[in-house]
């Protein structure tokens, strides 16, 4: 009976010992499928945040393009305004200059916003007594360069038909014209102009 009851309690041991190493096994399994998972997780958890950064992303590149779109609709009204007050102006007497208000434009808005200098006050040229008597006709062409107070800080011969007979007359006229300045983007800046005088005898 004694042996009996050891061999019992023995083989109790060794079913319990092998409950525990099943056990042990399943824990290591259930760690080791765990380990196994987390690479795919944070896979996941990658492409998530892509995903989400891409929306946003994507959002703001919409919303930059809206916005640069109402402003370029907004500048080019601010330009057609500008050209209107000019034709308005052009119908006013004296007013000599030939040249439009102009606004340069890129994708973002305008890169320069100018109005051309306009003239307010215009000198004729007097008709050389010699060349009227002599019956001479002809043209001459004069640069000019109008500062930023709306004067003729210089004046150059560009050509001439005939030479060398209303050049000093065409000068002295032109260097007696005012103008109200050029303005690029708000301030006040030079100008060169291109003027021609015709001479005709009546």
């Amino acid at each position: 009976m004694q042996t009996n009851t050891k061999l019992e309690v023995a083989g109790g041991n060794n079913r319990l010992a092998t409950s525990s190493i099943n056990l042990s096994r399943a824990v290591l399994v259930f760690w080791v499928s765990l380990i196994a998972a987390e690479p795919s997780i944070a896979s996941a958890n990658e492409r998530n945040l892509s995903v989400g950064i891409a929306e946003h992303d994507k959002f703001v590149t919409d919303q930059a393009e809206r916005l640069a779109a109402e402003r370029r609709a907004m500048y080019q009204e601010l330009a057609s305004l500008r050209f209107q007050i000019e034709i308005l102006e052009r119908q006013t007497p004296g007013y000599a200059d030939a040249s439009l208000t102009k606004t340069t434009f890129d994708a973002n808005g305008p890169l320069i916003a100018q109005i051309p200098a306009r003239m307010i006050h215009y000198v004729e040229p007097t008709y050389p007594q010699h060349a009227l008597r002599a019956g001479v006709e002809g043209s001459i062409s004069v640069l000019l360069t109008i500062d930023t107070e709306g004067r003729v800080s210089s004046a150059e011969i560009t050509g001439a038909s005939p030479s060398n007979t209303f050049d000093l007359v065409a000068l002295a006229a032109a260097q007696q014209f005012r103008y109200e300045p050029r303005t690029v983007n708000g301030q006040t800046v030079e100008e060169q102009k291109e003027i021609t005088f015709v001479f005709a005898a009546d």
